[in-house]
């Protein structure tokens, strides 16, 4: 079987970054193709050529081919370079400018829907820092082509990334009604087992070099948001990594309130303040990769001009990135009163906490409901109202969704009187046949009578509770035995804002007045004198 050698005048040109226009001065290269298999090759009739698909975002395979083609630089026995336009012709004569890392700046998306240029160029590096990178041999055949099969799996991954099967972390995308890259070499090629062996080796080191912990993306806009729960302190979020590679990631975010802490596998995110906004938190672990250098005709594309090629340079810092989203939903506090003389409605609440400061009403049911509060403690303060014990300020905690639910009641304050009924002469003693058990008197609101209570022996008696009141009075209605009535209206001092329990005891004391007679003198005599 015939072998093709082919050589492409490469001119590598130093250019400005993003510029195009190559400057006077520029060094000739060249560029080497070399079909396989070689003449003397004990399988010349194996399948290995190409078949022509169809892969995603408009990239081909090109037309059907008998050969495996690997390109080299320099000479037929240099160094290994890639194709990363499949499917875009190359001749003989094609002239080629030399880029760096910039060439990815002004690479189209259009041509990649999966991941960004910038994505591409990154796990291009990847891929050449564990595939092969060697010098090509025009000795390669089916009998001792490993490095032949190597590079092979090489081209078959970078091609993968180019039309957008891989995804951030380097894991495979389905590719829809499309072929994929890998059916461009039959299973029947001679290298066929070789290339898959070094190709799943290759993949796996790829991904283990990419690999975020689990709860990450590899990039900003497909990030996953996780929701910061208040713990009655700071706002947090445990996050598990079940691909265990943690520890060799440090996170950052912009928020200075954010701090992180890794316990084993375990993320712990913590706010001192709930951010305002969603946060973007960066994951960053220290890498190394291949450089990139891209020869190109600077027409980009599965419709460019002549095809791009690839070869490695020294190798560059690669940290590779994951991100996270943090976020803080609100919440919302209700308020609900209920009250002994049922007054509910227009009852003032005053709320602070987490920035809040305002005074609320309730509605007619007794309700009120505060939305969009940040996750937190809230303190929540009923106005004083005197005909009611004052209610302690109460401590709501809000979480993210949800409703959280404070009660106020209020009790009316309440109290009772003990009468002590005493003579205005002798104090607790009688005087003659008076007595200060039996004496009737009654508790009046206002002008109303609302209840009669007579005294005991001990000229006492002890109401029941009623509710406090500025115009609460006893009066007496009949005296006891040889007592004169007391006409006088005892003011009882219940005025609700004297107190500030429930419960409360009033002592009074009240006078009486003996009825006393009196006693007429008349002298007589036995001792008639006429």
């Amino acid at each position: 079987m015939s072998v093709f050698l082919a050589v492409v005048m490469v001119f590598s040109v130093f250019t400005g970054m993003g510029s195009f226009t190559a400057n006077a001065a520029a060094e000739e290269a060249e560029v080497y193709m070399i079909d396989f298999p070689r003449s003397g090759d004990p399988n010349p009739g194996g399948d290995w050529g190409y078949q022509s698909l169809e892969f995603m975002n408009g990239w081909n395979s090109g037309s059907k081919t008998r050969f495996t083609e690997v390109r080299s630089m320099y000479s037929y026995e240099g160094d290994v370079c890639y194709c990363i336009e499949p499917g875009v012709p190359q001749s003989i004569g094609d002239t080629y400018t030399k880029r760096d890392e910039n060439y990815w700046d002004n690479y189209p998306s259009a041509y990649n829907k999966t991941i960004t240029p910038d994505k591409i160029k990154q796990l291009i590096g990847r891929i050449l820092q564990y595939g092969y990178t060697g010098q090509v041999s025009a000795s390669w055949s089916s009998v001792n082509g490993d490095d032949l099969a190597n590079v092979m799996a090489t081209q078959m991954l970078i091609w993968e990334v180019i039309v957008g099967e891989r995804d951030e972390s380097f894991n495979k995308v389905g590719t829809g009604s499309k072929h994929a890259v890998l059916e461009v070499h039959s299973k029947t090629h001679p290298l066929y087992n070789q290339m898959m062996a070094h190709y799943k080796r290759i993949e796996s080191s790829v991904q283990n070099h990419s690999k975020l912990p689990s709860f990450l993306s590899g990039s900003p806009q497909k990030a996953q948001t996780i929701e910061l729960i208040w713990d009655g302190t700071n706002y947090t979020a445990v996050l598990t990594d079940t691909n265990q590679v943690l520890s060799n990631y440090k996170f950052t975010c912009s928020d200075p309130n954010v701090s992180f802490s890794v316990t084993g596998n375990k993320l712990t995110v913590t706010a001192k303040k709930a951010p305002t906004s969603t946060l973007t938190i960066s994951a960053v672990k220290s890498a190394q990769r291949k450089g990139v250098v891209t020869w190109t005709d600077t027409v980009y594309g599965p419709n460019g001009g002549i095809q791009d090629m690839i070869t490695y340079a020294q190798t560059v810092s690669d940290p590779v990135q994951g991100f996270i989203k943090t976020k803080v939903s609100y919440g919302s506090a209700k308020i609900v009163k209920t009250s002994e003389d049922g007054n509910i409605a227009n009852i003032s609440f005053h709320i602070t906490g987490n920035g809040v400061d305002q005074t609320v009403k309730t509605n007619s049911r007794g309700e009120i409901q505060i939305d969009n509060l940040l996750p937190g403690s809230y303190t929540v303060t009923e106005a004083n109202y005197d005909k009611y014990v004052p209610q302690k300020s109460q401590t709501v905690e809000v979480k993210s969704g949800q409703v959280s639910t404070v009660t106020f009641n209020n009790s009316l304050k309440k109290f009772n009187v003990t009468v002590k009924k005493q003579d205005s002469e002798t104090g607790e003693t009688p005087q003659g046949q008076g007595s200060l058990e039996g004496a009737k008197y009654g508790l009046f609101k206002g002008e109303e009578l609302v209840d009669t209570y007579v005294t005991d022996k001990n000229g006492e008696f002890v109401t029941d509770y009623y509710i406090c009141a500025s115009d609460w009075t006893i009066r007496e209605i009949a005296p006891s035995e040889g007592y004169l009535l007391d006409e006088t209206v005892y003011q009882v001092g219940a005025e609700p804002q004297k107190y500030e329990v429930e419960y409360n005891h009033i002592n009074l004391g009240v006078t009486e007045q003996a009825i006393k007679g009196k006693l007429a003198l008349i002298k007589h005599t036995d001792d008639v004198r006429p």
